[in-house]
């Protein structure tokens, strides 16, 4: 790829990711990344990679979350279930 080429790329990605239009700047890079220099292919597959590394952290941190206030509920219903059997006695 050239140099005017990847600086067009560059500048056409970087207006895509200021409008926040990911899905647009996906298909602009699987449509020009056979294109890309190999490094540039580099950096880009790593970036994806950690990107997704993140999503997968954040989304295991949510069940987690999730995880934890049901061990929470489940121990007040046991606390909740004790008072009502030493009431019924």
């Amino acid at each position: 790829m050239e140099h005017d080429a990847l600086e067009l790329f560059h500048t056409q990605l970087q207006a895509l990711y200021e409008k926040g239009d990911e899905s647009a700047a996906q298909k602009l890079i699987a449509e020009e990344f056979p294109k890309l220099p190999e490094s540039v292919q580099g950096d880009i597959l790593t970036r994806m990679y950690f990107k997704g590394l993140q999503e997968q952290n954040r989304q295991a941190g949510v069940v987690a979350e999730i995880q934890e206030k049901g061990l929470e509920i489940l121990d007040t219903l046991d606390v909740m279930e004790q008072i009502l059997k030493s009431k019924k006695k």
